[in-house]
C-alpha cells in the first residue's frame, strides 16, 4: 500500500513543476532545423553577395569608364604626336626645285636652297676651255654635265654662282647628315677623266672640284659612291678631270 501511494504523488508534483516554471517567466530553447538554419544562411549569404556583386560591378564599370577615357585620351595624344612627327618629317625632308638659264650658252639649270645655302641641283655643263664629255660623248655631257680639271674650275660657274670652298662644301654636309639625296641636291655620278684621255667611274662615284688648293699639282676634292649617301673629301691631282656643282654667291 505504501509503494501505491508514492507512484501516485508523482504525477501531481509534474504538473506543479510545470505550473511554477510557467509563472516565473522562463523560455524554453528549441533548437533550429537543418532546413531553417539552411534557408537563413542562404537568405543571408544571398542577400550579401548580391550587394557585393552589385559594389564590384559598379566599380568595374567605373574602372571600365576610366580606362575608356584613358585609352581615348592616349589615341588622341598618340595620334597628335604622330601628325607632329609627320608634319615634322616632311617639312625637313620637303624641297622646291627652282630653276635659271646660263646667259652665257642659255643652258637651264635647277637649284635647291639646302639650310642657308643654294646649290645647284644638277653639274655644270658649260663648254669650257679643256673640259670634256665623259668618253668624249656629248650624250654623257647632256645627262652628267661635262667635266673639268682643277684650273679650269675655278672660273667655270657663271655669273652671281661659284665654284665651292672647303668650308662651304662642310656646311653642306653638316647640315645634311649624311642624307644628301633627301634634299633635291641630285648627285649625278658622272666619274672622272684622266689627263692622258681615260675615263672610269661613271654611274659609280662622283667627284667635285672645291677651292682649296693642297700643293702646287693638288687640290681638294668630294666625292660619294653609288652605294653611298655621304659626301667626303680629298685631295688629288689637279690635272684630273671632276665634275663643278656652283653655289650661288
Amino acid at each position: 500500500m505504501r509503494k501505491t501511494s508514492c507512484y501516485l504523488w508523482w504525477p501531481l508534483i509534474a504538473v506543479i513543476s510545470a505550473v511554477f516554471i510557467y509563472s516565473c517567466g522562463y523560455e524554453i530553447y528549441t533548437e533550429p532545423s537543418s532546413s531553417s538554419a539552411a534557408s537563413s544562411s542562404s537568405a543571408i549569404s544571398s542577400s550579401s553577395v548580391a550587394s557585393s556583386s552589385s559594389k564590384v560591378l559598379s566599380s568595374s564599370s567605373k574602372i571600365s569608364s576610366s580606362s575608356s577615357a584613358v585609352a581615348s585620351s592616349s589615341s588622341v595624344a598618340s595620334s597628335s604626336s604622330v601628325a607632329s612627327s609627320s608634319s615634322m618629317a616632311s617639312s625637313s625632308s620637303s624641297t622646291e626645285i627652282l630653276s635659271f638659264n646660263d646667259e652665257r650658252d642659255g643652258k637651264k639649270y635647277a637649284y635647291v636652297v639646302i639650310g642657308t645655302q643654294v646649290w645647284m641641283a644638277e653639274n655644270l655643263n658649260y663648254n669650257a676651255s679643256d673640259s670634256k664629255c665623259y668618253n668624249n660623248l656629248e650624250s654623257n655631257c647632256n645627262t652628267y654635265g661635262r667635266l673639268y680639271n682643277w684650273e679650269t674650275a675655278q672660273t667655270a660657274c657663271p655669273s652671281g654662282w661659284h665654284l665651292p670652298s672647303e668650308p662651304e662644301w662642310t656646311t653642306l654636309t653638316d647640315f645634311v647628315g649624311g642624307k644628301l639625296s633627301n634634299y633635291g641636291f641630285s648627285a649625278l655620278l658622272a666619274g672622272h677623266g684622266y689627263y692622258d684621255g681615260r675615263f672610269t667611274n661613271i654611274n659609280s662615284l662622283g667627284y667635285w672640284w672645291s677651292t682649296l688648293e693642297a700643293s702646287a699639282t693638288g687640290a681638294w676634292y668630294w666625292y660619294i659612291r653609288s652605294n653611298e649617301n655621304s659626301i667626303n673629301g680629298i685631295a688629288n691631282a689637279k690635272s684630273l678631270l671632276f665634275s663643278v656643282r656652283c653655289l650661288q654667291n
